[in-house]
């Protein structure tokens, strides 16, 4: 018999090993087939085969990063995989991704899926009622040469040039001018390209709009984020009223939507350079060797108590600092404690860990003694 594994109670934290992944997959996906009976909303042996497959995607996800699984929101998550499965989008695909995120107010961890920017090339090529051959897409890095062309006879607009810096890091958000999302459409024995092409007003407001605090999916995959916000302005924006949707498929179309709020439209981006490391120097200061530009106006000369300097891993927004002061007093209360700004952050990261020895466990990067210019 199958180990019957809870996913909301409060029983001792239950890991997920390799050999009992098996009976869970299959417990989780009887318990979707008795919540899809209880609602009369009946799936197709193929769409159950992409439940199923949805549902090993979390428990693998569970067995590699050691998630308790009485500390999952199971319901919400069957409830999703309900949907997916109907509009059978693949996780193996990288059709769509399953989020993991702490609840602070039920004290569980809710999973949410989302689609990628293939899983919205799926629908558009399923329920369009034009044939589409194939997609492009891309992002325009700063400095690199972009031209286009609007046609008032069609509404069509046509990229005429796109030269790209190959030595551009593309994957940085903050390098990121534009993105674009091209449906080539067969039509009169002609292929037309279907454009859509997103300025970084509306792409910082994609940003912002992102649930996690320190948006760390956007400035780890920042080119791919970028072009699936294209995507999701190609269909609504463009392709959307050529797409005919099965009656019975609307609700699952429906509870699947990414929403974005473009209503809040930000000119300028709330993005990483004013979110803040916490660095708290102890009796030493940092030197410009490795720190260039860094100006600290009094030197510390004495420490009452003397604390291990930090780095987070996931930094928490403390107050905003201007590009050109990297590092700030917290306050005259706390004048031992400085801030590095994200960007420097990762401009000076290697020379800021060669400074002590960082601890991947604790997060923690202790400071060499060293002496400031001059």
């Amino acid at each position: 018999m199958a180990e019957k594994v809870q996913a909301n109670s409060n029983n001792t934290l239950q890991i997920i090993t390799p050999d009992k992944q098996p009976a869970i997959v299959k417990q989780w996906s009887n318990d979707l087939m008795s919540l899809t009976k209880s609602q009369n909303f009946e799936l197709t042996p193929k769409e159950c085969e992409y439940g199923t497959s949805i549902i090993y995607g979390l428990v693998d996800k569970c067995t590699k990063e050691k998630i308790p699984t009485n500390q999952l929101n199971m319901t919400n998550f069957l409830e999703q995989v309900k949907h997916f499965s109907r509009m059978q989008l693949s996780l193996q695909e990288k059709e769509i991704f399953i989020d993991v995120r702490n609840n602070k107010n039920t004290g569980l961890k809710d999973v949410t899926i989302t689609k990628q920017y293939q899983g919205i090339q799926k629908i558009m090529v399923k329920y369009s009622t034009k044939k589409i051959v194939r997609f492009m897409e891309g992002v325009v890095c700063k400095g690199e040469e972009f031209e286009y062309i609007d046609d008032f006879t069609t509404g069509l607009t046509t990229i005429t040039k796109h030269k790209k810096n190959e030595l551009a890091d593309r994957n940085k958000f903050i390098n990121i001018e534009k993105a674009y999302a091209i449906a080539f459409v067969e039509e009169y024995g002609k292929v037309v390209p279907y454009t859509k092409i997103v300025d970084k007003s509306r792409l910082t407001t994609a940003y912002n709009a992102s649930p996690s605090y320190d948006k760390s999916v956007w400035n780890n995959h920042g080119q791919r984020m970028s072009i699936k916000t294209a995507y999701w302005c190609l269909y609504n924006d463009v392709m959307k009223p050529y797409i005919e949707l099965p009656a019975n498929m609307q609700q699952s179309f429906i509870a699947t939507e990414d929403t974005m709020d473009w209503e809040n439209t930000s000119t300028q981006p709330t993005i990483n350079q004013d979110i803040v490391y916490d660095i708290s120097i102890d009796d030493e200061i940092i030197d410009n060797t490795i720190i260039d530009n860094v100006q600290i106006k009094e030197p510390i000369t004495e420490v009452a108590d003397t604390k291990e300097a930090v780095v987070e891993s996931e930094p928490k927004p403390t107050q905003k600092v201007s590009n050109d002061k990297p590092f700030e007093n917290k306050s005259e209360d706390y004048e031992k404690i400085y801030y590095v700004t994200y960007p420097y952050y990762q401009e000076h990261k290697e020379a800021l860990v060669k400074a002590g020895e960082y601890n991947q466990e604790t997060k923690r990067l202790p400071v060499k003694k060293l002496k400031p210019k001059g």
